[in-house]
């Protein structure tokens, strides 16, 4: 029976982590919609626990053997994604003494097709992962043969519940190909025999476990488009020149000129108002309140970096613009006078590749018009 050695698969697994270096670009994991994956493994069985009858006893050792997968997922957002994946474990030998001193071999394959689902957390290119999954496998254990008493049992092929649980972590190569290095607990369920043995009895009834700890190596491509490369704009103006003029009003002692810009600025991926954005924002209060008869309205425009999907990003703009709002109203100014505008990542102060962090980016503008 053919052994299976984990050396090409280390070799792989080195060769890739050489390789991936030269070949990073930006985040495919910042893009939803749907993906493909291949895979390669080696699983390394714990013991099969095998009896029945003919079995004096229990028989354990099982060999590791290669594993081979496929798959098609989606991706949520930046931190979920589902896959089903179906992969195929063969040549696990079965060799073993049982109780009785009797040698027993088999070889054993298992189809195994699952729903995964996975959390990830991306920081930067690399992309750490938590999975479970959960399906079914086709396991498939060739005839029982016992030595030096000769007897063979047959085989048999049989469906069962499986799970796994693992992790890992993704690499970015490009903006579509991601490596993705991992491990895996596959319980795989139980092989069985059938129940006719070479001398003519019936009613065996061998049947061991089939659980692997399984090192993978997979390269998935992500079909989403990723964004274009941002244009580099002109330098950003003065802030009191990226506000459109308004008309003239008559000002009073001690009432501003209007408009009046105010930015107040976010920590990554946060829309909490800090201190210093709090005092900021009660200079924009109280501004508005002395120039209150002038006031026609206060626009509160939301902003974010490149550091996530455009959709996320509109969202985190927005829900920054609120929390503007809700400070300014608990500073006296009025509601109806406020309005909120979410842009996301698509005016930035400072041009950035997608997936870049940029603190000037992530601000809200507030305008008193």
């Amino acid at each position: 029976m053919a052994r299976f050695s984990a050396a090409p698969v280390g070799l792989l697994f080195a060769a890739a982590s050489l390789a991936a270096p030269a070949f990073a670009q930006s985040s495919s994991y910042d893009q939803a919609g749907y993906y493909a994956r291949l895979d390669v493994g080696a699983g390394l069985p714990r013991d099969a626990k095998a009896t029945g009858n003919p079995v004096t006893g229990q028989i354990n050792d099982l060999d590791r053997a290669p594993i081979v997968g496929a798959g098609l997922g989606y991706r949520f957002n930046r931190h979920f994604r589902a896959d089903i994946t179906t992969s195929y474990l063969w040549g696990q030998d079965l060799e073993d003494t049982d109780g009785g001193g009797s040698r027993w071999t088999a070889d054993v394959d298992a189809w195994t097709t699952l729903l995964n689902a996975y959390f990830e957390y991306p920081l930067g290119a690399w992309s750490p992962y938590l999975t479970a999954g959960i399906g079914v496998s086709r396991n498939h254990a060739s005839s029982f043969t016992r030595s030096p008493a000769a007897l063979t049992v047959d085989g048999k092929t049989t469906t069962d519940l499986a799970w796994q649980v693992g992790a890992g972590t993704g690499y970015d190569l490009t903006a579509n190909w991601t490596l993705d290095i991992g491990y895996r607990y596959l319980d795989a369920g139980q092989f069985k025999s059938g129940d006719r043995a070479s001398d003519g009895s019936t009613g065996n009834t061998i049947k061991g476990d089939l659980r692997n700890h399984v090192a993978m190596l997979g390269l998935r491509y992500s079909f989403a488009v990723p964004p274009a490369p941002m244009a580099t704009p002109a330098p950003a103006p003065a802030p009191v020149a990226a506000v459109t003029p308004a008309p003239a009003r008559p000002a009073g002692p001690g009432v501003p000129e209007l408009p009046v810009l105010y930015r107040v600025y976010f920590d990554f991926d946060k829309s909490e108002i800090s201190e210093a954005a709090a005092r900021v924002l009660g200079e924009a209060a109280n501004t508005a309140k002395a120039a209150q008869a002038q006031v026609t309205r206060i626009v509160a425009t939301g902003h974010a970096d490149r550091a996530g999907p455009d959709s996320y990003n509109m969202a985190l703009s927005i829900r920054r613009a609120n929390a503007v709002k809700s400070v300014l109203v608990r500073e006296g100014v009025p509601e109806r006078q406020i309005v909120v505008l979410g842009k996301g990542e698509r005016e930035a102060l400072v041009p950035t590749a997608d997936g870049a962090r940029e603190p000037i980016n992530r601000r809200v503008e507030i305008v008193i018009e």
